[in-house]
């Protein structure tokens, strides 16, 4: 991963701790229904939240292709 690319989503995962649903978010539907997706340029950030608990995880960081999600 480019050293811009890898700064970018660091930057995004620290925003993610106070308000994990800010930026480019999406709900994903179908298998994946339940995830969410931050865009970060071509990269996509896959997670699931824990609301009850403040809890963020996260599952995946992938480039996005046409076969990503």
């Amino acid at each position: 991963m480019p050293v811009r690319d890898r700064e970018r989503i660091n930057r995004a995962l620290n925003d993610m701790k106070s308000d994990p649903l800010s930026g480019d978010i999406m709900a994903l539907r179908g298998d994946y229904q339940g995830l969410y997706r931050r865009r970060v340029g071509p990269w996509r950030i896959i997670f699931a939240l824990k609301p009850d608990r403040r809890i963020v995880l996260i599952g995946d960081i992938v480039r996005r292709t046409s076969t990503t999600y």
